[in-house]
């Protein structure tokens, strides 16, 4: 491949195939597309420095590379020294950027038994990884990363988080290629076995839908049985959001329009949708009963004016409201297995659509390149037009139910 070198700038290079990471310096050009720290999608710019590279085999790497840590996946196990053959039946799922025994240096303070890492992996998506398996046993949880399982299955839990890891890399660097370049218009008929794709992904929306309903109706309730309290003890948090100001790009296109022609950025975007699935007025009596449970919501977050939750404190729950939680982590487990075989079958649509924008009764996933502000590069140039283009944004207090249960 093709190296233009220049000098001043510091660029972080993965490969996705391998995952390996490099910062590489002086460089100011890579084929291929790049990624911020936000995750955005943008070509290269010296002002944009942390880039990431995607596309596999950088080829062979020079000196003065400084490697960078992949995020790794851990599994810590509590070991009692006086009792070997305790068995707590707690593991804590977690990740990490740094080095695995620093963390668990980190998380003993306090510990009155030894920490022990039963195994870790790394990954480029360990983030995601540990989300699913957060949300896969949501019921399970204690205090938000501790998991009830015994010691002598906990391989059965590793493998589970490695299979995850594979899918989601297998998945992101599948359709990578068919999301980073606009469709070619052409809505064509669907073959045999896209048709037979799709007969699947309607059966798997046929249940995820009510179970979204579900876990919408059980969120909805606990977040109206807060009232004006801090929330409810180890299910719902309620959190201050100070006043703050925000840009608004709007403001900007309207007011400097010259200016921000000199700081666009193009991006191609796309969204996939499945056509023909069943919507949720599908489903009349859980929809309804959807949209009573956020009107009543709305209707409590408008009554909690936005004092400061420090003042109040949270409700010890119910046992209706305990009830109302485990419906809301059994849905949430149910759905969180759903959509990731929806998201298997949506990455084989994609792969066999290639550059078409459709299959006729069955997707759309219409992409096109839309040239957008770059936010931080415009308020750098133009300081004191970005001042201009800053609106306020009033304190607020957002209500969180937790998505796993977050006390012993």
């Amino acid at each position: 491949m093709p190296w233009t070198w220049s000098n001043g700038y510091a660029v972080l290079v993965v490969c996705t195939w391998c995952g390996r990471r490099f910062v590489v310096w002086t460089l100011c050009r890579l084929p291929g597309r790049f990624l911020t720290r936000r995750n955005a999608c943008s070509p290269y710019s010296p002002r944009e420095p942390r880039a990431i590279w995607c596309a596999h085999d950088p080829g062979p790497l020079t000196p003065g590379y400084a490697g960078a840590a992949m995020p790794t996946v851990y599994f810590f196990m509590m070991h009692d020294p006086a009792d070997p053959q305790r068995d707590f039946q707690q593991v804590k799922v977690g990740i990490t950027g740094g080095d695995v025994a620093r963390r668990i240096a980190q998380l003993q303070t306090g510990n009155p038994f030894e920490l022990r890492c039963v195994d870790s992996f790394e990954t480029p998506c360990a983030r995601r990884v540990e989300h699913f398996l957060h949300r896969t046993h949501a019921a399970k949880m204690q205090h938000l990363e501790w998991l009830r399982w015994p010691r002598s299955e906990v391989h059965e839990l590793i493998d589970e988080a490695k299979q995850a890891a594979r899918r989601i890399e297998e998945r992101a660097s599948r359709e990578e290629r068919f999301a980073s370049q606009p469709s070619n218009g052409i809505v064509r008929r669907p073959s045999r076995e896209e048709i037979d794709l799709h007969m699947e992904a309607r059966s798997f929306k046929t249940r995820l839908v009510p179970e979204m309903l579900r876990r919408q109706i059980a969120e909805s309730l606990l977040t109206a049985a807060t009232g004006s309290t801090l929330g409810i003890e180890g299910i719902v948090r309620v959190n201050r959001i100070e006043a703050t100001i925000r840009f608004n790009p709007r403001l900007a296109e309207e007011r400097f329009p010259a200016l921000v022609d000199r700081c666009r950025v193009s991006k191609t975007e796309g969204r996939f949708c499945w056509l023909k699935t069943p919507p949720p007025r599908s489903f009349a009596v859980a929809n309804e009963e959807a949209k009573r449970a956020l009107a009543a919501a709305g209707a409590a977050g408008i009554a909690h004016s936005p004092q400061d939750p420090r003042q109040a404190g949270g409700n010890p729950p119910t046992p209706e409201e305990r009830r109302g939680e485990c419906e809301f982590l059994r849905a949430t487990q149910q759905v969180t297995h759903l959509e990731a075989d929806l998201a298997d079958l949506q990455t084989e649509l994609t792969i066999r659509l290639g550059e078409d924008e459709g299959l006729v009764g069955l997707c759309s996933y219409k992409r096109y390149a839309r040239a957008r502000i770059d936010q931080v590069r415009f308020r750098e140039l133009f300081p004191s037009e970005a001042a201009q283009c800053e609106e306020p944004i009033p304190a607020q207090l957002r209500k969180r139910v937790y998505p796993t249960r977050s006390y012993w």
